[in-house]
């Protein structure tokens, strides 16, 4: 049911985008990717009352000018990071999660202590069920932007549980995905 749900999100959004990019003089910033994840959700939810299916999705895009100016939108655990030129990383997005939550409170907690934690796939919210557009987080200013030599890398909690060490730095995995994306 996700991957029905992310394949429309992904059609709803870049139809968006796309509409929206191709008029002249148009503003692409956090508005911009707040709408695109509503017209997004409402899809969703009218193949959920069509089908009577429970499709979902957590999402998290972003939006890039040539400048590097960049907006994030996200719902869920999708994750949004920032490798910057000298290798550090940095996660530009707040889970939406009861563990996320739990671990902000505690001081010394290490992602690798909520990784394992039995409710880690707790998540309060997820496209496909009404909610307030309020519950869309919008990322952008400079500690978002992209400087020359940064990456940014978006994905699902797949990813960002593999892709980080307890320090924060990257694995030897992700560093050779870099690599591989370089060639």
């Amino acid at each position: 049911v996700g991957e029905v749900g992310s394949s429309l999100a992904m059609f709803a959004i870049l139809e968006n985008i796309s509409t929206i990019a191709a008029q002249q003089n148009a503003v692409l910033n956090g508005e911009t990717v707040r709408n695109a994840v509503i017209k997004a959700n409402e899809l969703l939810i009218a193949h959920n009352t069509r089908t009577g299916e429970n499709t979902g999705a957590t999402i998290v895009m972003a939006l890039t000018s040539p400048d590097g100016k960049t907006a994030i939108a996200q719902v869920g655990d999708a994750r949004a990071y920032k490798i910057k030129s000298d290798g550090s990383v940095a996660m530009l997005t707040k889970d939406q999660s009861l563990v996320f939550r739990l671990a902000g409170m505690a001081e010394g907690v290490l992602p690798s202590d909520y990784l394992k934690h039995p409710q880690r796939n707790g998540i309060y919210g997820q496209l496909g069920e009404v909610m307030d557009p309020s519950r869309i987080n919008v990322y952008e200013g400079d500690d978002i932007d992209l400087k020359n030599g940064d990456r940014l890398i978006l994905g699902c909690d797949a990813l960002w549980e593999s892709a980080a060490s307890e320090r924060g730095e990257l694995t030897p995995e992700a560093k050779t995905i870099l690599g591989e994306i370089d060639a």
